[in-house]
């Protein structure tokens, strides 16, 4: 008789002397003849898992752990200042070494991303104030009492400063949130139209 060896049988059908054996109650020595497969070879299959575990751990290791994640956003949203730079400014910070993607990997994970800042005018505490009584002393209007109001429309042209989309890192719920807005720019920058 042929040595086999029972990590040489396929994987159907170590599943199917398991199924013998355990589901339609055969004995070793039965399962041998019918399979013609050696009675050491049988009980060891029976013996061993149908899929065999791997020893050691498959894949790549984990490059930044959950703490470090945490410990990133952190500092990525600790003020303003850093919500605005990259995420390899911000692994400089901490101390971490990782390529983009990683660091991408890592923040997503956080549920954070790089985002566009949204857009707000720039108020200073009088103009917001007067805007919020505006808005309780009409917030009972109807859509009739607004009809009656003539909107007018304006236009800026930009003159100088620094000019482009501002990123800024950043939760889906902290959209709002005062460091994560890129403020308009003033009109001392600006001529009206």
């Amino acid at each position: 008789m042929v040595t086999v060896r029972s990590d040489d049988i396929e994987y159907k059908q170590r599943c199917y002397v398991q199924a013998l054996r355990f589901s339609a109650g055969w004995t070793y020595d039965r399962i041998s003849k019918d399979q013609n497969l050696p009675l050491s070879t049988v009980a060891k299959i029976c013996n061993t898992p149908a899929t065999p575990k791997r020893k050691n751990r498959c894949g790549r290791k984990i490059k930044i752990d959950t703490p470090t994640h945490r410990r990133l956003v952190y500092v990525a949203t600790l003020n303003a200042e850093n919500r605005r730079k990259p995420y390899a400014d911000i692994a400089q910070l901490v101390g971490v070494e990782a390529d983009s993607k990683t660091l991408q990997e890592a923040f997503a994970k956080e549920g954070y991303h790089r985002c566009s800042a949204r857009k707000k005018p720039s108020l200073d505490d009088i103009k917001r104030a007067k805007r919020l009584t505006f808005a309780l002393a009409h917030r009972h209007w109807t859509v009739q009492d607004w009809r009656r109001v003539i909107w007018t429309d304006e236009s800026y042209i930009w003159l100088g400063g620094k000019r482009g989309r501002v990123y800024v890192t950043r939760a889906v719920e902290e959209v709002w949130l005062e460091d994560c807005l890129a403020p308009k720019f003033s009109k001392q920058d600006s001529v009206m139209i």
